[in-house]
């Protein structure tokens, strides 16, 4: 459970914030440069606004979804209420709010600021499968084909709320990942969490 908007404080970016959780009596603090998720000044403060949850859509003959409520408020309190698609890492689709992407496009051009080989392979792959993705007042989006049959999505779409962005999948690819990886969560998060460098250290 989130503790209260006095237990998050937050900093400028790009230093860390710290978004403690409240579980069995002790506070366990997140980092959220790291995890995607963002304190919210003025009129949401304290509102800790990142992508959560997993959901289950269908896709209608245009090959539109409805995006979830939790998650058009959550890309709305983040800067933008429309989105980008891109294809995603293992075999899935990306879904960012506009203000997210242009985060994104900000990191991209900072790390790759010459164009050496290895950056113009790696452009050419990342930014020719971007389309913008406006939400109707419904709150749906329209998947271009090519996407879709990118990431093998037909009639339903498992929608993956993971921080600081949204994915896409065909939910048998993604089962077919989980198994494949190998590895529990607890398994995982155990050593991610054992080598989180602190803003002090």
């Amino acid at each position: 459970m989130l503790a209260n908007s006095r237990t998050c404080v937050g900093l400028p970016k790009p230093q860390y914030f710290f978004a403690f959780f409240l579980t069995d009596g002790d506070l366990h603090p997140i980092f959220g440069s790291q995890w995607g998720f963002r304190v919210i000044y003025g009129e949401n403060e304290g509102f800790v606004a990142s992508y959560t949850g997993r959901y289950t859509v269908s896709v209608d003959g245009k090959g539109r979804i409805a995006v979830p409520k939790r998650l058009r408020d959550a890309a709305s309190v983040r800067g933008s209420a429309h989105f980008v698609l891109n294809r995603g890492m293992d075999g899935c689709l990306e879904l960012y709010s506009e203000a997210d992407w242009k985060d994104v496009e900000e990191r991209l051009t900072a790390q790759h600021p010459i164009e050496a080989a290895d950056s113009r392979f790696f452009k050419r792959n990342f930014y020719s499968h971007v389309v913008p993705a406006p939400a109707d007042p419904q709150g749906r989006i329209v998947i271009p084909s090519f996407l879709l049959e990118s990431a093998g999505i037909e009639k339903e779409v498992l929608i993956l709320g993971i921080g600081d962005k949204v994915e896409l999948w065909n939910e048998a690819r993604y089962n077919a990942y989980l198994l494949k990886f190998g590895e529990t969560p607890e398994t995982v998060a155990e050593r991610l969490f054992s080598k989180i460098d602190r803003p002090d250290s």
